[in-house]
Parts: structure tokens; sequence; C-alpha cells
């Protein structure tokens, strides 16, 4: 009833408009832009129009009676509170909506409204904050109290005080903290350094600084000292000091004396740059430190030439030998020398030991032409073989006479010479004796005199020329291994056989056959019968000679003995053969086959009693001798008796001893070639040309007396003995191997290795032993010369240890250098044993005129070791001493020196050093370290002193533990603990990762490998991170021109995502200058696309985006951000008139021209006031019917066809992305897959204009939906829902992208992803490092993330719900799909997506909750708020499958899925130490266990968000060291 009174009201008032002439508009009460009567009937902007009071106003705020708002069109009317808490109500035409709530209170529907949760102050809903009251603030929807003292605060830190309170680091407290004061209201850090200040001085300071004069330094000032602090003045004689009675620099006109500073230097010291300086030890007076006046007693001067100063010495310098006040020179080049100084006793570096014209050793630069430094380098003889020589074995030059180097390389280094090169190589000498062996031709087995010149043709080859050899040798016919000089082969290679003609063939011709005979090589002829055989007798033919017939293999006559059948007439009868024949084939003597007389052979057809020459008797035939006989006794080429001219004879074995008729044979056989074989010589005695070995060993000898001659050459290995032409292994005693042959030795010589008095090994025995020196024997009865020894074991003189100067035996000396004392046998390496020095002072019993001999006097009692008796002398000192720079021993090392290892000796620290030590081991003055440094030095790992730390090390801040982590935020400068690390401050190194720091070792202010980036935390410092790119969208990437690569965090406070366009390229930074501890400096990152949960977006044209916990005046908050109300709105709940909630004050000169609208507005519509009646009757009446109907149900507001609600825009369906499935996209032929709902496959949208509309690229997903989802079905309505989510999520990182969709038949168009993330887990043969699979669990968090905060629940989080694909740089891509079952958490966008959803609740078991199984044990729909836990309790599940790369189902114990369920809600979990087998390290898999943990909590309210979550997991890739993977 209240609805129909109050629609005619306002159908009554539009007649009273309609009717009221144009003319009353200038009488309008103020705030009214139109009226009629006196009565108001529209408001100007931001103004209420109330009608319920007379005459109609329009009022700047409702009154209390009717407070609520009441909007048609774009007249807010005030009314009475229709809707408990509702402020702004709408009229849809069949009911009242509200629009809005009251302060306090938050619309939970259409038609409620509920309070807001404590301290909001505005809220879109229960849990849904929008504003906060005063002492709380906003936090991913929700009102949280500041901190406790805080009047206001930003997130946990406060950011106003309550009056009597001050604000420090975020927080409230009674006073400011030590290193700080209060200034109106807030802590200031007291300058550098102060512990405790006022305003303008400090009171205390920090560790490692002093208070002067109201300041803390670093440093006191010249004159002072620290003291307890503070800093106190030096004494009056100290221009500089470490206390008070420790100068470390002396006033003017006074000298440092140790610690004190004097008037004039005492006795023993001489006065130096400003101090006095202790003489040398070997002084007794002095001038300066390196000049003495007087010797010490038993010294003497040093310097060699008198009246010259320098220092004294008991022992004289190399070089020089011991004189009575001075040391005197040995000759040039000695470093030692007999007593009298003429003859050297050892050579400098470099020098040799040789003897000279007169017979004196000299040390020469080099040793004489003929010899090399042997061992001492003592000039020895070179090996007889060379010229010169560098070694025994080595030479530099050949001798003269044909001696050419025996190694043809070069590069094979030096070696000896020979007169003879090897087979198959020929001398070839060259100037300055530098000719080699140079090969032969490669015709020629051995040459002489030219490469070609052959004395033996090489294998394959034969003698050129009818001339024989020596001479050229060409190659013979293929096939052929030797071969006579008219190029018949003499023997084949080895499968091929030699002919009859000196051919070599692979098969024997007709007529021949293959001689079986091991080694043969040679075809031999058939017996006469045979035309082809395989064997030399009749019966062993394979084709018979015409007339003969082949009976088996044997070839026989047709007629009888002594009868033969006339070949021109075989049918005719057998005639007798001629009476010399015993076989024939014709009539006449000339046709005889066999012969009838035993002593008769048949040649030519012809019985004879002897064969012809070159022809041999066989099986009663004359048969031809091989080519190469001139005679022979046999067909084969190793039966010749006599070779034919041109061809020499090589014996072979033994043959028959007589011939066919018995008779003896009177010579040998011998095979006939062109050349002698390796190893035998040609003998032409008695006109043969006959080849006889020659002796063992020999390669080439003379020929003659009926066997090989003296051996003119031997084989490699072999060496010629002269005088027997023998060639022996080795050569005999009293000889030596001098090229290829032996030589004897000198007369000198028992053995030597060459025929010279200089080439002895060993002396020969005479009447007395001989002694070798340098390959020389001396003279019977001669020693060795001083500094060697007779070694009796070999004869030899050889080399006295080096510490003696003479000596009896190797371990004997007999004499010792200038001034090293000998002692037992021994030369003490000039020190005498402990507590004694060597004293060359003459002594009681030293005969006049000889040379003192050392001996060890005691030391000064203050001295371990000495080098003369002063207490200067010392050269180490007692263990309780230590020994001082002049000599002393001392208790304390002197300022500036340090105490070196070994030595116990006291060194000068490196510069800017107050104390020092050497390291262990390490006892050399370059090894000190600084263990103190100079005030305002700081210590350096390397322990030296320097003004600043040097890379890869830092200051500590005063008072920090230099190990300990970055602090979550920077202590206040000066708020430090006490400590007092001394003066100077000790360095310490940086973080593995860091090139450079600053303050503490992980803040990294440059990282050490050019490919890390450096991390930018603002307050909390920067770290290094390894990767592609930055670790997040909530960093920017920058760089410095020397390439640092640096992630820039956003500028705003709270912003998630204010990443660059790529094309930009990198912010451009600068690198701190040198020297500072401050990372580069970059611009800030100003621009943001997304804030955290929580927070909204405020991103005003030309201004930086800022992220805020509530909208500011003239804006609404949007799903992430905060989106400007209509013009001249200053609060509104939407983009359009409409929504605005309350309006700006119009300014003046705005009235005229709204009347002047109005007037218009109302001129064109009076004719439409009939229309306007009409309808206002028909909502009456529909109205009335809805009145006797009853209240409007919620579920009867849409039917199953009703039109989505475009006021609710983000899940509204998208009909420009309405497509025809079979018009607009072309399918491929590759299928993605196939379930239960749906078909995926890929295809490619029809034309540019297509993609362009739908901004899609060329080949996209479709997945089309089974006939489950047909229209009329509840599927339809998830299909409806799964659009428009999908839709409201489009842009949404880690979230598949939707494109279009199809209605008939139902299908969505999708981004197109490589695989399933269960596929890709389980493919082994893909390497996902553990980076990659914490990068993959980050960026599916943040998919579900993004889903959250629009306020969509997905309801089956699980890894074959995920798609992932490969991106360039090798990193997996993943991204949430499947939302067919996921739900809306709001009732309003449920209601206004379908009419009536169907009740679904998809689900795999092993991912649920335990509240959603225990939901289906009940047969009860969970609150669609309660599935956003459910959610985070399967992405824990998804992320253990993630990181152990194994499905729930390996560890689920293979229990029924009933079973599975239940022991779900009693507690089972995935086993958290499977997380091993992902190979995280201890490191992470502790915090990785947590969060699984504190996600699958059996208490929702337990678990984290999806944004905690994905914080969680960033903050685990960051500080535990994990391998970080972009996202």
């Amino acid at each position: 009833m209240r609805r129909s009174g109050l629609l005619l009201f306002l159908l009554a008032l539009l007649v009273l408009v309609a009717a009221r002439p144009a003319a009353g508009l200038a009488g309008c009460p103020a705030g009214c832009s139109a009226c009629a009567g006196g009565n108001c009937t529209r408001c100007e902007a931001g103004l209420f129009l109330l009608t319920a009071k007379s005459p109609h106003a329009c009022l700047a705020a409702c009154p209390a009676d009717y407070p609520s708002k009441l909007r048609s069109g774009s007249v807010d009317t005030c009314i009475v509170e229709m809707i408990p808490g509702c402020e702004y109500l709408r009229d849809t035409g069949s009911d009242f909506h509200c629009e809005a709530c009251f302060p306090g209170a938050g619309l939970r529907d259409v038609f409620t409204c509920v309070p807001c949760e404590p301290g909001c102050s505005r809220c879109a809903g229960p849990g849904e904050c929008t504003a906060c009251a005063p002492g709380h603030f906003l936090a991913a929807g929700q009102c949280a109290a500041c901190p406790a003292g805080c009047s206001q605060c930003q997130a946990d830190r406060c950011t106003e005080c309550p009056p009597g309170e001050v604000l420090s680091e975020g927080a409230c407290a009674a006073a400011c903290p030590g290193g700080s004061f209060a200034r109106a209201g807030v802590c200031e850090a007291c300058q550098p350094g102060c512990a405790a200040c006022t305003v303008d001085a400090c009171t205390a300071c920090a560790p490692g600084r002093l208070l002067h004069a109201g300041a803390c330094v670093e440093a006191c000032p010249g004159g002072f000292f620290p003291l307890a602090g503070a800093c106190g003045p030096c004494d009056s004689s100290c221009a500089a000091c470490l206390s008070e009675g420790e100068c470390t620099a002396c006033a003017a006109g006074r000298l440092a004396l140790g610690k004190a500073c004097v008037e004039a230097c005492p006795a023993g010291t001489f006065a130096q740059a400003g101090a006095c300086v202790a003489c040398h030890g070997s002084c007794a007076t002095c001038a300066s430190g390196h000049a003495c006046l007087a010797c010490g007693p038993g010294l003497r001067f040093r310097h060699p030439t008198p009246g010259e100063a320098s220092l004294c010495t008991a022992t004289c310098p190399p070089g020089q030998a011991a004189g009575p006040a001075r040391c005197v020179l040995c000759p040039r080049g000695c470093t030692d020398c007999t007593a009298d100084g003429l003859d050297c006793v050892a050579c400098a570096e470099g020098l040799h030991l040789a003897e000279d014209g007169a017979a004196r050793r000299r040390c020469l630069p080099d040793c004489p032409a003929g010899s090399f430094a042997d061992r001492g380098l003592i000039c020895t003889a070179c090996h007889p073989s060379c010229a010169a020589c560098r070694g025994p074995d080595a030479c530099d030059a050949c001798r003269p006479g044909g001696w050419v180097f025996a190694e043809p390389d070069p590069a094979a280094g030096p070696g000896l010479c020979t007169d003879r090169c090897a087979p198959g190589w020929l001398a070839v000498p060259e100037p300055a004796g530098r000719g080699r062996c140079r090969p032969c031709a490669p015709e020629c087995d051995l040459c002489e005199g030219a490469a070609d010149r052959c004395t033996r043709c090489a294998a394959g080859a034969g003698p050129a020329t009818d001339a024989g050899l020596p001479g050229p040798c060409a190659a013979c016919a293929a096939g052929c291994a030797s071969c006579s000089a008219e190029g018949r082969c003499l023997a084949c290679r080895e499968g091929l056989w030699l002919t009859g003609t000196g051919a070599c063939v692979g098969a024997c011709p007709a007529g021949w056959f293959a001689d079986p005979a091991p080694g043969a090589g040679e075809c031999l002829p058939c017996a006469p019968e045979c035309a082809a055989c395989h064997g030399p007798r009749a019966d062993q033919c394979h084709s018979c000679a015409p007339g003969l017939d082949h009976i088996g293999s044997s070839c026989v006559w047709p007629c009888p003995a002594g009868a033969f059948r006339p070949a021109d007439n075989p049918a005719a009868a057998c005639q007798p053969c001629h009476v010399s024949c015993a076989v024939c084939n014709g009539p006449t003597d000339s046709h005889c086959w066999d012969c009838a007389g035993a002593e008769l052979v048949q040649q030519g057809g012809r019985c004879v009693q002897l064969c012809a020459g070159g022809f041999t008797p066989e099986a009663g035939r004359c048969r031809a001798c091989h080519f190469t006989c001139a005679t022979c006794d046999g067909t084969r080429a190793g039966e010749c008796l006599d070779c034919r001219p041109g061809l020499v004879s090589v014996f072979g074995p033994a043959g028959p001893d007589t011939d066919h008729l018995g008779r003896p044979r009177p010579r040998r056989r011998r095979r006939c070639d062109a050349q002698c074989p390796t190893g035998w010589a040609l003998d032409r005695a008695a006109g043969q040309a006959v080849c006889m070995p020659c002796p063992e060993g020999c390669l080439l000898c003379g020929g003659g007396g009926g066997g090989g001659g003296a051996c003119e050459q031997c084989q490699r290995g072999w060496l010629l003995v002269p005088a027997s032409g023998q060639c022996a292994g080795a050569c005999p005693a009293g000889m030596a191997p001098v090229g290829a042959a032996c030589v004897p030795c000198h007369g000198d010589c028992s053995a030597c290795f060459g025929p010279g008095a200089g080439h002895c090994i060993s002396c020969a025995a005479e009447a007395g032993q001989r002694l070798l020196l340098g390959g020389v024997c001396l003279p019977v009865g001669a020693g060795c010369p001083e500094g060697l020894y007779a070694d009796r074991a070999t004869g030899a003189c050889q080399p006295c240890p080096s510490d003696c100067r003479a000596c009896s035996q190797a371990d004997q000396c007999t004499g010792c250098r200038p001034g090293v004392p000998l002692y037992q046998g021994r030369c003490l390496a000039a020190a005498c044993p402990a507590g004694t020095f060597a004293d060359m002072a003459p002594h009681p019993g030293d005969m006049p005129g000889d040379e003192p001999a050392a001996r060890c006097a005691a030391c000064h009692a203050s001295c371990a070791r000495c080098g003369g008796p002063l207490p200067g002398d010392c050269l180490r000192c007692p263990a309780d001493r230590l020994l001082a720079p002049d000599g002393r021993c001392v208790e304390e090392c002197p300022p500036g020196t340090g105490a070196g290892p070994g030595r116990a000796a006291c060194i000068p620290c490196p510069a800017g050093c107050t104390d020092c030590q050497a390291p262990s081991p390490g006892p050399e003055p370059a090894d000190l370290r600084c263990t103190r440094c100079l005030p305002g030095l700081h210590l350096t790992m390397a322990g030296g002193c320097a003004p600043l730390c040097p890379p890869g090390e830092f200051a500590p801040r005063p008072g920090a533990d230099p190990a300990a982590p970055a602090p979550a935020l920077a202590p206040a400068p000066g708020q430090v603990p006490p400590s007092d690390p001394g003066p100077g401050q000790r360095c310490a190194p940086c973080a593995a990762a860091c090139q450079t720091c600053a303050h503490q070792a992980a803040q990294c202010t440059g990282c050490r490998h050019p490919a890390e980036w450096l991390l930018l935390l603002g307050d909390r410092g920067a770290r290094c991170l390894a990767g592609a790119s930055c670790p997040g969208r909530d960093f920017v990437p920058g760089a410095t021109p020397e390439g640092d690569r640096l992630c820039i965090p956003c500028a705003e406070a709270g912003c998630a995502d204010c990443s660059r366009d790529p094309a930009a390229g990198p912010v451009s930074c600068t690198r701190a200058p040198a020297g500072s501890s401050s990372p580069p400096s970059c611009p800030a990152a100003v621009g943001c696309r997304r804030c955290r949960e929580g927070l909204l977006l405020l991103a005003p044209a030309g201004q930086p985006a800022r992220c805020l916990d509530a909208c500011p005046e003239g804006h609404f908050p949007g799903a992430t951000d905060c989106r400007p109300c209509a013009r001249g709105c200053i609060r509104c709940d939407g983009p359009d008139d409409g929504h605005c909630l309350e309006q700006a004050a119009d300014p003046n000169g705005r009235h005229g021209a709204r009347r002047r609208a109005l007037a218009i507005g109302l001129g064109v519509g009076l004719p439409m006031l009939l229309l306007l009646v009409l309808l206002l009757a028909t909502g009456m009446a529909f109205c009335r019917r809805r009145r006797r109907r009853g209240p409007l149900a919620k579920k009867d507001m849409l039917d199953e066809n009703a039109t989505v609600l475009n006021t609710i825009v983000e899940i509204s369906l998208p009909g420009r992305a309405l497509v025809s499935l079979e018009a607009d996209l072309a399918p491929t032929d590759q299928s993605l897959g196939k379930g239960k709902q749906a078909t995926v496959y890929a295809a490619r949208p029809v034309g540019a204009g297509l993609r362009d509309r739908l901004a899609c690229p060329d080949l996209v997903a479709v997945k089309l939906f089974h006939d489950n989802r047909s229209p009329g079905t509840g599927g339809k309505s998830l299909f409806h829902s799964e659009v428009a989510l999908l839709w409201m999520l489009r842009g949404c990182e880690h979230v598949v992208q939707m494109y279009a969709y199809s209605e008939s038949p139902p299908a969505i168009v999708l981004e197109l992803f490589q695989t399933p993330l269960d596929r890709l887990l389980q493919a082994t043969e893909v390497d996902l490092p553990p980076g990659q699979r914490l990068g993959l669990m980050r960026d599916i968090a943040a998919g579900l993330g993004a889903m959250h905060a629009q306020g969509v629940a997905h309801c089956d989080v699980k890894a074959a719900n995920v798609l992932a694909r490969r991106l360039p740089d090798g990193r997996w891509y993943p991204a949430l799909c499947d939302l067919g079952g996921a739900k809306n958490t709001s009732d309003l966008r449920a209601s206004a997506l379908v009419s009536e959803a169907a009740n679904v609740d998809l689900l795999s078991i092993a991912y649920a909750s335990p509240e959603r199984l225990e939901s289906i044990f009940r047969r009860q729909q969970m609150p669609p708020v309660q599935y956003l836990p459910a959610d985070i309790y399967a992405l824990a599940v998804t992320s253990w499958s993630i990181l152990t790369r194994l499905p729930p189902s390996a560890v689920n114990k293979g229990l029924p899925l009933a079973k599975l369920a239940r022991e779900i809600v009693a507690g089972y979990r995935p086993p958290v130490d499977r997380l091993r087998e992902g190979h995280f390290g201890p490191g992470v898999e502790a915090p990785l266990a947590a969060l699984l943990q504190d996600a699958w909590a059996g208490e929702a309210s337990d678990r984290p968000t999806a944004a905690g979550f994905h914080d969680r997991t960033v903050a685990i890739i960051l500080a535990q060291g994990a391998p970080p993977v972009p996202q």
C-alpha cells in the first residue's frame, strides 16, 4: 500500500509540474533546479528533494525521520527507512532494491543491510570492509586494530601517537631510545657517531667514536689521545701519542727514543729522521746505519777498498777472501778462491771453471771449443763425433770429414753424429757441421752418393737400366715384388702368380697350374697331354691336348702303344708309329710323343739323347727352363743352374743329387734375381755373378773368396769392428762406439767415450793409481784440485759438498770457506753451535803469516745465536726475547714492528699499523699482518690498514655483529649496543654472493657474478639473486652503464605489480662513488598496475598511482582499484549518475543553464504526458497483482531465460565475444585431449578482423562441451557460469585466458598451452630443477589469489586442472583452468548470473579439505565463502605433488575413495618427509614443510590466504637461498 501511495503521489507531482507555465521557473526556492507552485521538483547537484513536507524543498542532508534516499532518474528523494540500514534505494519497477547502506553497515543482498565488522566505518558486505574507524587499518578486506598505543597507523606501523608519547620507528613510546632525540613528537637520530645527544651536541659516543668538544670523532686531533671514550692531551714533549707516556711523534727539537722524546741521542746510537737509531752490531762506533767508524773485536771491514767506509763482518761476502783488516777480492768471476787469491775454487752463476793459458784456474763465460760444462760447471771434452756440444751426448755441430747428425729430424733436439746413416738413409754434409741423414729415393732400399743412386732396389722396384746397380731403380709393373731391367717380373706380391713370360697374374693361364709349394708363387707347365690341369702329371688334367681322350682326370691315346690314328680321320684304323717312338701322333720320327729307348728324351717330337740349351729332361721329355735360367735342372724359378745375362744367382737349398738318368748332378741349384737380397754380397769370382751371405749382423759386405767378405756397414743396432770386419752388438773392451763403428780408446783410458786423451771414462792401470778429472787422466801421483776429492770407487775427482772448501771424501770436509768454522769434518755453514759465533781473530797457537782459523767464541749473554760478541750482534734470541731490527734481544717489539714467526724477530709493520704480527707459516716481512691500525684507518681481511674497506669487505656499524643477517628494518642512526673494538675499525667479509656490501655481510651493494641481479630492498638493504629476470612484478629491472643489473622495488608501498613494458628497457641507474657504502642509485619505480591483496589502486591521469586501504572522495571501490564517480559526484557506488550518493556543491552561475535546459525538456515532454499516465496506470495494476500473490520471493526474481543484469558488468556474458564455432574457427589436426565433459582441440580464427576483435593469437584452443551441457539442463547454467567467470578473470595472470565462446554448440575459445601440469610432473625426461618447481608453486598461488580477490573459488584445484607452457628462457608458465565447478562467494553475483544454478559440488577426494568431505557425509551444501580456504587445502596438496613430482595416489596407501575420505577427515596428509626427494636442502625443506602443514590444517580458519601462501613461497625463494625463478 505504501508503494502504491507513493506512485500516485509522484504521478500527481508530474501532472502538476507539467501544468505549471514555464514562467514560474524564475521563482524557485534556493537549491531547486526546477519547481512548481513554490515546491521544488528537482534539486541542484549534491542536494536531496524532501516531498513529505510542504513546501517541497532541496536539502543538503535528509532529516532523521526521512533518512533514506530514493533514486529515480537523476532525482534523489528523502524517504522513510524502507529497508533497515539502507541509505540509497532504487525503484526497479517491481520492487525497491538497496544500493548502499548507511556507514557502519554493508550490503549483503539488494534487500538486506547487515552491520559491518567491528572497526569498519564502511563495508561492502560481511567481512568486506572498505574504510575503517579511527584506531584501525584496512588489510585484506578487514579492519584490524592498530598496535597498542597508536592513534593512527598504516598496517603494523604507527603514524600518530597519543599526547605525551613520541613516534619512534613506527611505534609509540614514552621517550626516544638511545641515539635519538625528540623533535615535534617524532624521534630523530643523533648525528652519526653519537650514542646520546641533545638537539645540538653529543653527550656520549658510540663505540669506535671519541667525544671531543661536543662532537664524536673517529680519531683524536693532533696532541690528543683516546682516554676513557674521550680525547686527552699528550705530554708536552709529544706532537702525537698513544697514551700519556707513549709518544708516536715528537715536538719540534726533540728526537724519538723508544716511546719517549729526548733532546740528544745517547752513545751507541745516531740521529736519523728525527729518531735515535742504534748502530749496527758490527760497529764499535758509527756515523750512520750502514757505515762503521771502527769495527768490533775480531771483525774486519766488509768493503775491500782501503779507506772505504762499510759495515764490519767476521765472514767475508762471496767473491772475497778474509784479510787482516779488510776482505780482499778473488779473481774476477770467482765466488770463492784459494787463500792466496790466485786460483778460483767456485764460480759465480753462469761461469765455468777451466784452466787458462797460464795453468791458472779461472771462471770463464764459456768452455773452450770442443768441451762443455759438466757437473759443478767444470769444462769436459765433447763426444768425439762432435765439433761442438752442450753435453756428453748432445752435439751442436758435427766433426768434419763426412759426419752428420744421426737424427734426421731437427725438432728432436741435439744428439750425436755419425759417419754412416741407417739403412735407407744417406749422409748429406752441410756447412758448419749441420749435415743430417736424409732419406734415399722411394725406389731405393739402399743408396750411396745421391738419393737416387741405389745400391739395392726397394720392394716393387728393379734396376732402371741394363747397367744394373749401383744406379737408378724404377718401379716394377703392378703386382711385381721385383723385376729385371727390361721390366719382366722376377717375383710377385703375395696372392699373385708369376707366369713363364714374367708377368704377375691372379690366376695361371691355360696349360699352366699354380705351384702348390708354400711361398712358391709361380705358374708351372702342365703335362703335354693336358690342355688345362691342376698338377704336373697326365692324370691331373682338366682338358686334353688334341687327339687324346679325356677319361676321368687322365688324357689317353685312342690307339695302343706304338700306334696312332690320323687326326684328320678319327674313324680310320690305328697305324704303326716310327720305330724310335713308343707313343706318337704321326708316322715319322718327328711325331714321337714318348721315346722307345730309356736313354732318349723327346724334344720337339723327336727322340734325342740330350736336351738342347735352356731345357731340362723331365719324365722322358725336354721341358723349358724358367725364363730367368740359362741352364736348369727343373722348371721352377729356384731350379736354375746358371742365370741369364744381367741377373745374379742366389743359392737355394740343395737339389736332387742325380738327374733323370741317375747321373750325379755336378752343380747346386740357385735362383736368379736382378739384385742380391739384404745381407748378401755379389761375388764375381770365376766370371759368375753369385750372391753370397754376409757375416752375421752385416748389411753390406765385400764379395770374393767363395763367401761374404769383410763387412762394410752393419745392420741397425749393430756396430762395425773395423779390425775384424765383423759386426758386434757392443764394442769390445778398450773400444768405444763412435758413429756406426767401434774406435780404440786412448792409451791413458781403460774405458772411454772416444779416441782422444780427454775422452776417458776410467783410467788405465799403471804403476800408480791415476785420477780422472773432466775426461782426462791426471799424471801418476797427481791429486785432485782444491774443492774436489778422489772418489776411490770410480777413480775420478768429484766435487766437494757446497759448504766445503776442501774435502777427503764426500762427507768429510778438510777445509772450509773463509769465515766458516770446521767442526768434526763438517763446515758449520757460517753458524757455530748455539751461544757461539765464528771468531776469525788470531788466537794463541796460530803460526805467523798463516790465515787465522775460525773458532767458535761465546755470544753476548742476551743472544741465543750471534755473529759477534756484542749485544747488537744477536742473530737469534732466547725463547722469552724478540730480535729487534738493531740486532738486540728485547722483551717487546718497539712501536711500528711486529713479531715474525720462526726467527721470533721484530719486523717493521706495514704502513698504517700500530701493531702487527706474522701469520703462521711465513716469516718474511711481506707476510706481516696488521692487528691494530692508526685512528681513522680500517683493518682489512688481508691484514692491512686502509682508509676504506676494499671490495668484498665492509665496515660493520659499531657494535653490530658482522655475520648477522640483514635486519628487517635498519636501526636508527647512533642506536648501537656498547662495545670497544679499539682504534680503527675491522673489516668483515661480505657474503659469498656480494662483490661489495655495506654495514652487514648480506647487504650487498654489488654482485660478484655479472649475471646476478642486485635486489634493492629499501631499508632492508639489498641482496644478490641469480635468474633471467627480477623475481616478481613488484620489482622493475634497472642497469648501470658498467653492466650492473638491479631490481628496483615498487615506489608505492603495497604495490604488487609496477612492471614496465619490456620494450622500454631497464631503468638507468648510477653506481655510487668509489669508496661509498651505498648501492647504485636508481629512479623510483613510481608506476603501479596492481596492489597487494586488501589494497585498492588509485591511478589518476598524469599522477603516480597509489595503493590505498580506502578510496578517496570522488571514487568508489572496484574489484582491485578505485574508479571515478560521475562528474560532480563526491561519493558514489558506481560510475554512472545513478550511482552517485553525494553531489558536490554546484558553483554559482550554473542554475540558469540548468533551468533553461529543464524548461526545454518540459516543453518537449508535455505532449508525452498522456502516454506517461497510461504507463503509470499499468504499473499500479501490476503492483496490485503482486500484492495479491504475496511478497516476491528471491528465487522468483529471474526465470531460466532471464536477462543478465547489466549493472553487474564484471560477470555478465560478453556479447562481443560470441562467435560461430563453424564459421569463425577452423580446426587444425592437433587434438589436445578428451574427457568426460568436453573435447579440446586446436583451431585458427578465420580472418584478421576476427583476431583483432577477439584480441587473440593465430592459434587457440577450443573446449567443445558434450551433450550433458546442452540447453535445458543444469549443465547449460554451468557453461554460462564458466564463460562469465573466465570473462571476469580475463587479464589475471596464471588463470587461463578466454577469447570467445559459442552458444550452439556450447564451446569456449581459450589460450593454448602445451601440457597439463600432472603430465609434466610425471615426465621424468623433463628436467625440473628445484628453483623451477618453487616457481610453479608460487605462480599457481598467484593465480588462485587473483581468483579469490574477485570473490571466486575454484573448487577443484589439482595438477590436472593446471595447464603449462614452456617460455623461451626455459621456464614453465602455469595457469589454472577448468572453472566449470567454480563458485562465486557473492550471492548477488550468483543470482545475477543464472536464475537457479545447478547444485553441483565438483571435487577430487585426494585434494578435498576435511570440511568439504564432512559436508558430503552430511549431504549438506557448504556456504560459498567456505570454499576459499578449501581451495588453500587443495593448493597445499598440489604443491606437495609439484615439489616431490609424485601424485597423491603414490602415498595414499591404495585406500578406496570412501576410506581415503574418512582418513583425510581423521587427519591423514601426504608425508612431508618426501620433500627430501626434491633435493631442496635442509635450509629450504623446513620452511616448505611448515607452509604445507599450515595450508592443509584441519581448521579452515588456521590456513593462510592465497596471497599469504604466495608471499611465504616468495620468502622461501629469497631468504632461504633457493635459486629464484622470475615470475
